[in-house]
């Protein structure tokens, strides 16, 4: 019997000679089908590691084990390929390209494919102008502190690979970009502040469990790591003040208020860095020595929003003393500044009397917080400058320097207040000599100058009689240290 097909009239079934050949035949077909599927599906592949960028080329990217590109010529390749996904975003998913970026680079630093990393990120980097800021935001801002870390913690392994890698390429590159492109961002400014301040939390609890656990060594490693973080998205949100006038709320609102340097913020390191950042940094372009009054609008800007409850003249006397030339008094009084605090008092009382004397209460709590910020943040005995003071070794006694480390805390307060009440009282006399006012009298300028040192030294020197009038210890001879 004989079984017919009823599509088409072929014998299924049959005892005929011929029925061998057609099973030949349809197995070489068949084997001929799955070799060109094999060659069309490997062309594929092959074309997005070489560059071609068909939709299914990121699933690919996505796909990749990392034992694929473990060589360094399937390494290049990869490369190539995701430089074909950068320059556009209107042909693929951003969404996706950013999952794949983030799995990319946290698949080779689990790895210590360190180089691999650097060179990804790099490719991203370049091509920031692509990118969408809501993806950036959402995949790669909250990642990068993760890989910056990873870095910071694998620097002798990276220094010791045959490869050349930056061990601080997210810390000092990757960063500052991302950082950049959000501060110019007129809806995502905010989040580069809220992300450093909740990383900042996140190592603090580092700090405090290494210290608990007596891993002394690596809890100051990790408050220097993070100490110089902030120090770089200082550095890179100063850079970019001209540029963020897109958005303005940047430096009225984003900036935390605990990093700003007020009497209230004297005990929080982030203020303690952010001040000695903007020493450091800025200090040398305060001032201008020629007598033709030059102005900054950016510096006026910083300046203003870091010291945000200061009295503009006895700060500007004070930070002349900060930035100025040490032990050099006529020096410091030719200096201008190149920066306007702004004090300004908006009375909304009607009543004339009532607003002159609501503006001479905010001009006494000004000169106040002015000297509470000065006390603060002053240095100690332990090796900071004293602005306006300097410490040498013959200020204080030798007993003191040997035991410093053992005195309690009044005792310090003393031999600092006993140290600053001389230093004041010489500075003091220095600027009412007969020399010092000579030079300042043909000149208005100098003059007031030297007026307004003279207010803020009586002021600090009010300021340590009170201190040391009111310490505990203030009455007990064994608690002053020798001069």
């Amino acid at each position: 019997m004989v079984f017919y097909s009823w599509s088409c009239g072929f014998p299924l079934f049959s005892n005929s000679p011929d029925n061998g050949q057609f099973f030949v035949l349809g197995k070489t077909l068949a084997i001929f089908a799955v070799f060109i599927l094999i060659v069309y599906f490997w062309k594929l592949f092959q074309d997005v590691l070489e560059g071609y960028k068909p939709e299914i080329g990121l699933k690919f990217l996505s796909k990749l084990c990392l034992s694929e590109v473990r060589n360094e010529k399937n390494q290049e390749k990869m490369l190539k390929a995701w430089e074909s996904f950068w320059p556009e975003s209107s042909e693929y998913d951003e969404r996706e390209l950013n999952k794949v970026f983030v799995e990319h680079i946290d698949r080779f630093l689990q790895e210590e494919e360190f180089a691999l990393a650097a060179r990804l990120s790099q490719g991203y980097q370049d091509n920031f102008a692509a990118r969408e800021d809501l993806f950036v935001v959402n995949s790669v801002l909250p990642k990068v502190f993760e890989w910056m870390e990873i870095f910071w913690k694998s620097e002798t392994k990276i220094q010791s690979e045959k490869v050349y890698v930056p061990t601080t390429h997210f810390q000092h590159s990757f960063f500052p970009k991302v950082v950049q492109r959000l501060l110019l961002s007129p809806v995502y400014s905010s989040f580069v502040f809220e992300e450093f301040e909740k990383y900042i939390k996140h190592v603090e609890k580092k700090i405090q469990r290494e210290r608990k656990e007596g891993n002394l060594q690596l809890a100051t490693e990790y408050k220097h790591y993070i100490d110089d973080l902030l120090r770089v998205l200082l550095s890179t949100f100063y850079e970019n003040r001209n540029n963020a006038g897109v958005n303005p709320d940047v430096w009225k609102s984003y900036f935390p208020k605990g990093w700003k340097i007020t009497s209230n913020n004297s005990e929080e390191w982030e203020a303690e860095t952010v001040l000695d950042h903007f020493i450091v940094n800025y200090g040398s372009h305060l001032f201008q020595k020629s007598d033709e009054p030059l102005f900054n609008q950016s510096l006026s800007d910083i300046v203003n929003m870091l010291f945000p409850g200061v009295n503009s003249g006895l700060f500007t006397a004070w930070i002349r003393f900060a930035c100025g030339p040490e032990n050099d008094i006529k020096g410091i009084i030719k200096l201008n500044p190149m920066f306007r605090l702004s004090n300004s008092f908006v009375s909304q009382v009607g009543n004339q009397g009532e607003s002159e004397r609501k503006l001479l209460e905010d001009i006494e709590k000004r000169k106040e917080e002015t000297i509470n910020v000065i006390f603060g943040f002053l240095g100690t005995f332990d090796g900071y400058r004293d602005v306006p003071l300097t410490y040498d070794e013959d200020d204080f006694s030798e007993e003191d320097r040997e035991n410093w480390g053992d005195y309690s805390e009044e005792k310090k307060k003393q031999v600092l207040a006993n140290f600053r009440r001389s230093k004041f009282r010489k500075l003091l006399g220095n600027l009412n000599s007969k020399e010092i006012k000579d030079f300042c009298g043909k000149n208005e300028v100098y003059e007031a100058k030297r007026k307004g040192f003279v207010k803020l030294i009586e002021l600090l020197l009010e300021r340590v009689e009170q201190e040391a009038t009111n310490s505990p210890s203030a009455d007990d001879p064994q608690s002053h240290g020798t001069t």
